[in-house]
This record gives C-alpha cells, sequence and structure tokens, in this order.
C-alpha cells in the first residue's frame, strides 16, 4: 500500500565549515533507485531544508547556490531562528524547530552534517515510513566511514581555515 501524496522533506542540520559538496553531491543522485530493489520502488516528491548557522555562509550565498545548481529542491537555506529562550542551551534543538517551521512534507528527515546519502535514500525512507505510518523511524541503517577530509584553503577574501562549501579538494 503506498500512502499518497507522500513528501519527504529533507532537513540538514550544520554549524560546521564545509560539507556541503557532500551534500549536494549525494542529494542530486536520489531520483536514482535502489540497487536491486523493485522496479515499482520510486523517489516520492521531495524538498530540502537546510539551516545553516556557521558564520557567513548564508549571507555569502555560494553554499545555496551549489546545491541548486545542482538540481536539488531546495525550499529554504537560511540561519537558525532566534532562540525562544536565549538563555538556553539548546542551539540543535532550535535548529531542527527552525527546519519545522519550514518543512512542507508530510514526513521529515534530519540529516547530519558531514554525510554522504547513497543514491534511492529517498527511495528507502519512503519504504520506511510506508512500513510503519503510525511510528517515528530513526537512526541510520548503514555507516560508512572514510579518511578525514583534506583541508582545503578558502580562494576568497575570507579568512576561514577551511572553505564554507568543500570538504575534498577532487571530487568524481
Amino acid at each position: 500500500v503506498r500512502l499518497s501524496p507522500m513528501k519527504i522533506t529533507f532537513c540538514y542540520l550544520s554549524h560546521r565549515p564545509g560539507s556541503i559538496d557532500l551534500l549536494a553531491d549525494s542529494m542530486a543522485k536520489q531520483e536514482s533507485g535502489v540497487v536491486g530493489a523493485p522496479p515499482d520502488w520510486k523517489a516520492p516528491e521531495w524538498e530540502l531544508v537546510v539551516v545553516d548557522g556557521f558564520p557567513g555562509r548564508v549571507q555569502r550565498g555560494r553554499a545555496f547556490e551549489t546545491l541548486k545548481n545542482a538540481g536539488i529542491p531546495v525550499r529554504h537555506y537560511g540561519l537558525p531562528k532566534t532562540p525562544t529562550f536565549p538563555w538556553a542551551r539548546t542551539g540543535f534543538a532550535n535548529a531542527m524547530n527552525t527546519g519545522m517551521i519550514y518543512a512542507s512534507g508530510t514526513h521529515v528527515v534530519f540529516l547530519n552534517d558531514f554525510a554522504w546519502f547513497p543514491p534511492g535514500t529517498a527511495i528507502l525512507w519512503a519504504k520506511a515510513f510506508e512500513d510503519a505510518p503510525n511510528s517515528l523511524v530513526c537512526g541510520v541503517a548503514v555507516t560508512y566511514n572514510a579518511n578525514r577530509p583534506d583541508a582545503v584553503l578558502n580562494a576568497g577574501t575570507e579568512q576561514q581555515p577551511l572553505d564554507a562549501i568543500y570538504t575534498w579538494k577532487d571530487l568524481d
């Protein structure tokens, strides 16, 4: 049985330099099927909401352009909202709440920064939501480890130790 209509909002939370290239690379491949999956497994409608607290990156706009140029349906790219209780130490929860404000999907998946999501991740999430329609689904099924990324010096005028968008010097 297919839930209809299903729309997934992927909410990406970050406050560190780099990782936008990984996000662009993996999310641009979500229309690809899951290897070995039945042919009727199709990607649901989805959108991306990015809550980005890395200083200056939202204002420069390069990260947003990187995602749009990759063909990713970005619904929102912006800073975390002003905390409701400024004295509270809940930056991560505030970022999640910001993402929920902008989400328009029937289902929301929070993504960690510095993660690469294999082709068909949207399909696998849709299947998980179909299989457990009245459940909260959390965690990851597979963890991959990689070598530490190369430091990439920013070619712009900003004096940052790492580029705010790219993680590796070369991507295939």
